[in-house]
């Protein structure tokens, strides 16, 4: 027993080192393990707040770009804002402009909403103002655009219009669609649409003027008579009368007694268009026209003075309500160049006296124009386009604002004409052709005094041949007169619209006066004229220059 402890003991004592030691291993080891586990607990807690850092930064960075993002975002947004507000504002201002642009070539415009127009044009716009306009409408402005009647009816829609592409609809019951796609397309649409309304243009006119009379009756409700006496509310009617023929219109009235005189500037042939039909040629890419042919201009014209006369004696007699006239004179004159002088000329083509209960007991709205004027003996050419002159049948401005009383004056052999007043002069001249005239029932009136070269007498005439209006100057000279004296007279003639024009002095004539008056209804007496004519209606007195040069140097 004793041996087995002893055994045990060494075995205790030889094995106590090794349990020792595994001991002390077993120790280490767990000491190990704890260091080992702390550094990693350390190192994973290291790494978590690393982590952490990281985690914070990186969320602080998002936060920041997000920011900074955000923040790029509103200014982009405000200044997009910006310029969309600056753009809106250019775009308001340029449809303020555009408003204005197509006012001015007649156009109408509305606005359907904000940056869409609608654009009305009348048939009688300038096309190629119109699709100027259209051309220069920028991106971003929409439109619709009509072409529209005289009334403000639709007659066809533009709808589209760019460079290559252009196109009309037609709003009438047919709907029909033009289009032009090839080449320069607003240049060939421009023309289309030129030929389309200028035909319209024609063929309104056409019917008008086929209408003159009947129009004037339908607007007797829309006279407009102006004035205090009968001669100025008769002037303002017809000045106002409506015709869709563009004419200067330029009317005198005179009432003599009971009857009412008028002088009317009608219509030249150059107031109306020879051209039948405008045509475009797609293919040619040209405009074409076709003409009236003569005959029928001609008689166009004719209808067109005949109807314009007639109608201006209805309008007159219609607003005489108070009966101040019995009848009317009326003497169409008509001014234009003479091609053999290259001069203008105005001259008498056509008169008329009509009788006021004669008149009324036609039927105007079924009356031939020309049977009608023929009928109540007015004169006028056999063919009024050829523009010939005749004498009218009563003259004007028998009571003209520049007529004086006249005075009788006193001569004797010993009365040196080329010494006397000149006024004197004046009314001298008149006492003889009044006397000359008297035979054959003309009167003879001196105008106000002015020493201006302008009219001096008028002569009425009424001799059917020879007659008319005859101006007459007189010039009490002491050097020869000189042509521009004679050229002066020739243009009085001509915007007096008189027969003859006569110049009388007491001196004489140069070689260019006389060559100057020939061919013209001019007529130059000298001194020794002014003397026949003296001897002749018993009356006697001298012409002596030398002496009457003395006596205007004295003065």
């Amino acid at each position: 027993m004793l041996i087995f402890s002893i055994i045990i003991l060494i075995s205790i004592f030889l094995l106590l080192p090794f349990i020792i030691h595994d001991v002390n291993q077993e120790k280490l080891k767990e000491k190990e393990e704890k260091e080992e586990k702390e550094y990693r607990k350390q190192k994973e807690l290291k790494a978590e707040q690393e982590w952490e850092e990281y985690r914070k930064q990186k969320e602080l960075k998002a936060k920041q770009a997000k920011e900074q993002k955000e923040l790029k975002a509103k200014r982009e947004k405000e200044e997009k804002k910006k310029k969309e507000a600056e753009l809106l504002e250019k775009k308001r201002k340029y449809c303020q402009q555009l408003n204005k642009d197509f006012k001015s070539i007649g156009a109408k415009i509305t606005q359907k909403k904000e940056f869409h127009y609608k654009i009305f044009a009348p048939e009688n716009i300038k096309i190629d103002k119109l699709f100027n306009s259209l051309s220069n409408i920028k991106h971003g402005i929409e439109f619709d655009c009509f072409i529209t009647d005289l009334n403000g009816d639709k007659l066809l829609q533009i709808s589209e219009f760019n460079y290559n592409y252009c196109s009309f609809l037609f709003l009438d019951e047919e709907r029909e669609k033009v289009t032009f796609d090839k080449g320069n397309a607003i240049k060939q649409a421009e023309k289309f649409l030129f030929c389309y309304l200028e035909n319209r243009h024609i063929k309104r006119l056409e019917t008008s003027l086929s209408s003159i009379i009947k129009n004037g009756i339908n607007q007797t409700d829309k006279f407009e008579t102006v004035g205090n006496t009968f001669e100025e509310k008769a002037c303002s009617t017809l000045e106002n009368s409506n015709y869709d023929i563009n004419f200067e219109r330029n009317i005198d009235c005179l009432k003599d007694n009971d009857i009412l005189i008028i002088d009317y500037e009608l219509p030249n042939k150059s107031n109306l268009s020879n051209i039948k039909e405008y045509k475009y040629i797609a293919s040619a890419k040209e405009i074409r026209t076709k003409e009236y042919t003569d005959s029928y201009i001609a008689k166009r014209y004719e209808n067109v003075l005949y109807s314009v006369t007639l109608r201006s004696l209805y309008e007159i007699f219609t607003i005489d309500t108070s009966n101040e006239i019995k009848g009317i004179t009326f003497n169409g004159f008509i001014t234009q160049i003479n091609p053999a002088t290259g001069i203008r000329e105005r001259k008498c083509i056509l008169s008329i006296q009509v009788d006021k209960n004669k008149f009324s007991q036609i039927n105007l709205s079924h009356i031939d124009p020309k049977a009608c004027f023929k009928a109540f003996k007015g004169v006028s050419a056999a063919k009024l386009i050829d523009t010939s002159p005749v004498t009218p049948i009563l003259t004007f401005d028998k009571k003209d604002r520049r007529f004086v009383e006249s005075k009788d004056i006193s001569v004797n052999q010993g009365t040196n004409l080329a010494a006397m007043h000149w006024e004197d002069f004046e009314h001298l001249v008149r006492e003889l052709f009044e006397i000359e005239f008297a035979r054959n029932g003309g009167e003879v009136r001196v105008t106000q005094a002015s020493r201006d070269g302008g009219v001096d007498a008028i002569i009425f005439d009424p001799d059917p041949l020879r007659g008319g209006k005859i101006v007459v100057q007189a010039k009490r000279y002491t050097n020869t007169v000189g042509v521009s004296a004679v050229r002066d007279l020739y243009g009085t003639v001509i915007n007096e619209g008189a027969n003859t024009g006569i110049l009388i002095t007491t001196s004489d004539y140069g070689h260019d006066s006389y060559e100057f008056a020939k061919d013209k209804p001019l007529k130059l007496l000298n001194g020794g004229h002014l003397l026949a004519l003296l001897h002749k209606n018993g009356r006697n007195a001298h012409i002596n220059i030398e002496e009457a040069k003395k006596i205007n140097e004295k003065i």
